[in-house]
């Protein structure tokens, strides 16, 4: 199988579809599948597309969709209908201005409303029905913000594991995988050398591999699209 990984689109549809167009997905190819590593809502402007994209490809199982960090985010704020700074913040009140097709004064006026029409969308019922915690293939595992830190790591708190650095985690990791982990969450220019000043380091947002004192490898892949305005895909063939 050829997989197309990518992390954190965070709304921005159109640059996503490019991306994934200019490393050859094809939809209609039986051995091409996405995997979204996580945070597909939040901070762009066009989560009514990438819902329905989503929603698409996994009807015909070319897409498999980690839950991140703004899933539940999202998800949260959908059964609580009461939003807070960080709701602001980081975009999640955005996303359902979009959902419900208001305006953000006329949803903060009347938040309830626009959580209700946003859930008629089902969006809340398909974050928590069609999204898994990780994914494995035979050399990798795929996860948003790292494994859990439980011994045994399929079993372990992933609500706490999607919001861990995973590149950080993984530095001082003891554990023994056999495996290469993908992660997004942190952008991946965070980790280059720390020699390069913070100006060099905001050019350049291409993947980031990582090797640990126990020869195992970490790949970082968010771009940081709201600022970067693209979007890593690695090709994987696994």
């Amino acid at each position: 199988m050829r997989y197309f990984v990518l992390a954190d689109p965070h709304s921005y549809y159109s640059i996503m579809i490019k991306a994934l167009q200019e490393k050859g997905f094809d939809e209609n190819d039986d051995n091409h599948k996405i995997i979204l590593c996580g945070d597909a809502f939040d901070r762009g402007t066009q989560s009514l597309e990438m819902f329905e994209f989503i929603k698409k490809m996994q009807k015909k199982d070319k897409l498999i969709y980690i839950r991140g960090n703004h899933e539940d985010l999202l998800d949260n704020l959908l059964c609580t209908m009461d939003p807070k700074y960080h709701d602001l913040h980081n975009g999640t009140v955005n996303t359902i201005c979009q959902f419900s097709e208001m305006t953000l004064n006329e949803a903060l006026d009347n938040f309830q409303y626009a959580c209700m029409k946003t859930i008629k969308k089902g969006i809340k019922k398909y974050l928590n029905d069609s999204t898994i915690d990780y994914y494995e293939t035979n050399n990798y595992i795929f996860v948003h913000g790292y494994v859990t830190l439980d011994d045994d790591w399929k079993k372990g708190s992933w609500s706490e594991a999607i919001w861990l650095n995973g590149v950080s985690q993984f530095l001082s990791e003891k554990r023994i995988f056999n495996k290469t982990i993908v992660c997004g969450h942190y952008h991946c220019n965070w980790y280059r050398d720390r020699n390069l000043n913070e100006e060099e380091k905001w050019k350049d947002f291409s993947p980031q591999e990582v090797i640990n004192e126990n020869n195992e490898k970490i790949i970082a892949i968010d771009a940081c699209t709201a600022f970067s305005k693209q979007i890593n895909v690695l090709i994987i063939d696994d």
